[in-house]
């Protein structure tokens, strides 16, 4: 399965981070909201650039002006995370962590993912019950 570069970035960001509570935290908000900022559209994408199209759509809304065609929000979300991060763990188990998708996630994070993918589930049972 190709992993989807939203996905795939955030991912690689979780991986990034040791301290639970903030991985948790940014699953919850991923999960709960469109938060855009969880990964970017590009690599290298610059927040400032992104800022400015916005407020030109914005302002061309505000004026009736047309804006061009409308993009999908540049959001994680929960199914298509799972099934990134299910596709990734299944690649790492297969090939022993030799072949993985860009090659960016070293052998070590096996352990890794499989804590965020308790968080995962973490996150989604808390928005089920709704305490997210």
């Amino acid at each position: 399965m190709q992993v989807p570069q939203r996905e795939f970035t955030f991912i690689e960001r979780l991986i990034g981070t040791e301290d639970e509570v903030l991985r948790k935290a940014a699953l919850l908000r991923a999960f709960s909201e469109d938060w855009e900022e969880a990964a970017p559209r590009e690599i290298g994408d610059d927040p400032d650039k992104r800022l400015r199209e916005l407020a030109g759509k914005l302002m061309a809304k505000k004026t009736g002006q047309a804006t061009g065609p409308v993009e999908a929000p540049d959001v994680v979300r929960p199914g298509r995370f799972m099934l990134s991060l299910r596709a990734i763990r299944e690649q790492l188990n297969a090939t022993g962590g030799e072949d993985n998708p860009a090659g960016a996630i070293p052998k070590k994070s096996k352990q890794t993912l499989e804590v965020i993918y308790g968080d995962a589930i973490f996150a989604l049972e808390e928005l089920a019950q709704g305490k997210g």
